[in-house]
């Protein structure tokens, strides 16, 4: 299988994506179908895409990514009142509903002058990095501020996911020079719909520095020719939607 439309004369110049990066870590081959796909595609923002033709499973992620998004703009004032969670007609909607209401108001009881997110849906990009930041909190009035993502459930590298995210937010906010109340990144967090778990971990500048030497790692690895599929899948892979194409191609 070519690889050319990976050489590259300069590892630290070459442009890696989240999803790509995650692509990697999760399966080399899958890298390799998503970066193949994407070939002369422009780098930007995903936005609003069709979501038809997938799996049930991905619309139902995206379906609830995008009621993540617009939840603030619907429920602040509501929250604010003390009022009860919105309903729906179907009870595991309402489950999940609840349960992220809660966390929210709960936010907002502890610090109701920063508990509303500072962005949400950031697209982010600079030479090396990409990727697009489901929510960025400020924490208090000297800047500090958290990274969040919305998943259904936990996934294999979802901190490195993290901190990926962070390294290019902590890359770009001496270029946003404070705009908006941001300095630090000095957390990441992912809310698991499916549980109602908010994990959260604290990081420094010190482990943003350490990451950036394991991207190049990793950079250094996707350059090389010799990649090769992961052999038995594990059950928690059967989510990949590049699952039926690469048992039938032989490397």
């Amino acid at each position: 299988m070519s690889v050319d439309l990976l050489k590259m004369t300069d590892i630290e110049s070459f442009n890696i994506s989240k999803t790509e990066f995650k692509a990697y870590l999760e399966c080399p081959f899958k890298f390799y179908l998503i970066k193949d796909l994407n070939q002369g595609k422009p780098l930007g923002p995903r936005g609003r895409r069709d979501y038809s033709k997938f799996s049930p499973e991905s619309q139902r992620g995206m379906r609830w990514h995008y009621w993540f998004m617009d939840f603030h703009k619907k429920n602040s004032e509501r929250i604010i009142k003390g009022l009860p969670p919105p309903t729906t007609e179907k009870a595991e909607d309402n489950r999940i509903i609840k349960s992220f209401y809660e966390v929210e108001a709960e936010r907002y009881k502890q610090n109701p002058d920063y508990w509303l997110p500072v962005k949400t849906e950031w697209y982010l990009q600079n030479e090396l990095y990409r990727g697009q930041i489901d929510r960025v909190d400020q924490l208090d009035k000297e800047g500090k501020c958290r990274v969040l993502d919305y998943k259904p459930k936990r996934q294999p590298f979802d901190e490195q996911e993290m901190i990926f995210y962070a390294k290019l937010l902590a890359d770009e906010l001496p270029i946003i020079d404070g705009k908006g109340g941001l300095w630090e990144v000095v957390e990441v967090a992912t809310y698991y719909y499916e549980t109602g778990e908010f994990w959260r971990k604290e990081i420094t500048k010190n482990d943003v520095t350490k990451f950036e030497q394991f991207l190049l790692t990793v950079k250094e690895e996707i350059q090389s020719p010799n990649w090769i599929k992961r052999e038995n899948c594990s059950p928690r892979d059967t989510y990949c939607i590049y699952r039926d194409a690469c048992e039938v191609i032989i490397l």
